[in-house]
Order: structure tokens, then sequence, then C-alpha cells
């Protein structure tokens, strides 16, 4: 799937990083910065996308503020992006009553 296919952050791009060493034979890749993806995940809401940006938080891979950042630069409008900023909230929330995250 080309990388067009997902809806990212605006300024994704000067985000992701850099890899390249032994284990590439020294070709570069690129990879999507942790918030930025879990931002995309979040525009595709499967179940297994919210899943994954739970694991994520909870794993603390991810800073639910700059999620949030992440979130509201995407490019939708601001109704969806909201939306996306509420489950965060009401994820968060969840998280604290039953596994003591926050």
């Amino acid at each position: 799937m080309p990388i067009e296919a997902a809806v990212l952050p605006d300024g994704w791009e000067r985000r992701a990083i850099k890899v390249q060493n032994g284990n590439t034979r020294q070709f570069i890749g690129w990879c999507v910065e942790a918030h930025d993806l879990a931002a995309s995940k979040l525009v595709a809401f499967r179940d297994k996308d919210r899943d994954f940006v739970r694991v994520l938080i909870a794993e603390k891979l991810v800073k639910p503020r700059k999620l949030v950042l992440a979130l509201r630069a995407l490019p939708r409008d601001e109704e969806f992006r909201t939306r996306l900023v509420r489950w965060v909230e009401r994820t968060l929330r969840e998280m604290a009553g039953t596994d003591g995250f926050a």
C-alpha cells in the first residue's frame, strides 16, 4: 500500500525517523513517528487500530497530549478531529479507572 493511502498529520514528513544500519545493509528506511502513526490509526478507527493505540498509550510509547496535537493536525474537518480527541479523552478515563493509567 503506498504511503499516500494513509491519512497522516500535517508535517509528518519532518518528523519521520531515518533508519540506516547493518540490518538495512545501509539502505535508508523512513519510519512514521509514533504519534503520527497513532493518529493515522485512529482515522481508520477499526477495532484493531483502536486497540493498537490503547497499547501505545498504556506502554507509554505515545504521550496523550502529543497524540492530541497530532490529531488536531490531521487534514480533516474540525468535527472529525474533535471526535477523535474525545475518543482519546474517554479512553484515558477508562484506562485510569481500570488499569491505573492516566
